[in-house]
């Protein structure tokens, strides 16, 4: 029998433990992104125990986390509008009219797809000034009239109003006529109606010498002639009068008196013994010639006063009677005249 065959085996218990190092596990899985954008960071962790260090052994050599960065990509950025800009100029200077204020969506801009900024850029307001003045402007015309007259030419007429629209507010009225005219005629001829033209002068005074002729004037129908039925002139053709052939007549040439003058102011305000008014003519139509005799009769007359009232009655002495019946019998001498009037015969009526 072999010698160590013969020797037995037993375990042999110390009170000793030996030193286990401890050792990784797995990798647990990454956490979320810190930031959805932008570069934030992720982790993920792994725990000594497999196994873990025990009776003095070792750690577990390295780092139990890791960090890794994420989401590397810029954050898209909305839009945020500027403040308003102040209202603009009202966009009229009368009437109705609107004035604008404007922001823009740049307070930021809208960056890496970002959105846009929501609302309106622009805020109009209505503005309402003074009212605008209306200038006039002319309707259509209306219907002619009918023609006026029953023959020959006339005129007819159009009217139109300054209504369309009216001048309001200061506005300008409408230019031109509100009238129209238009001559119309009609078939039928108007009658005429002579009339008479102007007199000619008088003629030749036939008669003796230094007596009573006669001389003549005419006329003729001519202005117009009376035509397409129209009258003809009434009255005469010529007329005569009676005259005085002084040619070759003695004393044709002598001076003559011109007319009167007239009667001057009355003297008095009312009738009694000074009331008396006079006027005077000259011997000089024509001048008499050296030698001639000056014209026969009174170169004044005095007359007592016409269209005055009368004065009151007064108390007078019979002496005052006395002088005035002298005064009386002056003013009686007043010397009076007349003026003679040609007798005129119409020769002929016209026909």
């Amino acid at each position: 029998m072999n010698h160590f065959n013969n020797v037995m085996s037993q375990p042999c218990l110390e009170n000793f433990y030996c030193a286990v190092d401890g050792n990784w596990g797995p990798w647990f899985g990454w956490s979320p992104c810190s930031d959805s954008c932008g570069g934030g960071t992720r982790r993920r962790e792994r725990r000594c125990n497999y196994p873990p260090p025990t009776h003095g052994g070792k750690d577990c050599p390295g780092r139990s986390e890791r960090v890794q960065e994420c989401n590397e990509d810029e954050c898209p950025e909305d839009g945020n509008w500027s403040p308003w800009s102040s209202f603009s100029t009202c966009s009229v200077t009368c009437g109705f009219g609107t004035m604008t204020k404007t922001r823009e969506c740049n307070n930021p801009a809208p960056v890496n797809g970002g959105k846009e900024c929501s609302g309106f850029p622009v805020h109009q307001q209505r503005c309402n000034h003074r009212q605008c003045p209306q200038h006039g402007g002319w309707s259509l015309w209306s219907s002619w009239s009918s023609c006026p007259v029953s023959c020959g030419e006339g005129e007819r007429i159009r009217k139109r109003t300054c209504d369309s629209p009216k001048p309001l507010f200061g506005g300008n009225d409408c230019e031109g006529s509100d009238t129209d005219q238009q001559t119309c005629k009609l078939p039928m001829v108007c009658p005429i109606d002579g009339a008479w033209s102007s007199w000619t002068n008088w003629g030749r005074c036939y008669g003796p010498p230094c007596g009573k002729g006669q001389h003549r004037r005419s006329r003729s129908c001519t202005q117009p002639v009376a035509k397409h039925g129209g009258r003809p002139c009434r009255g005469f053709r010529s007329e005569t009068r009676v005259c005085v052939n002084d040619k070759n007549c003695p004393g044709a040439n002598d001076p003559q008196w011109c007319q009167w003058n007239d009667w001057s102011p009355c003297t008095a305000t009312c009738t009694g013994l000074n009331s008396m008014q006079v006027r005077q003519r000259a011997c000089l139509c024509p001048v008499p010639k050296q030698g001639q005799e000056s014209c026969k009769g009174e170169s004044f007359q005095v007359r007592e006063c016409i269209n005055v009232p009368s004065c009151m009655p007064a108390v007078v002495s019979n002496q005052d009677r006395n002088v005035g019946s002298e005064n009386e019998e002056s003013l009686n001498s007043t010397i009076s005249t007349t003026s003679a009037f040609p007798e005129v015969v119409l020769d002929k009526e016209s026909p």
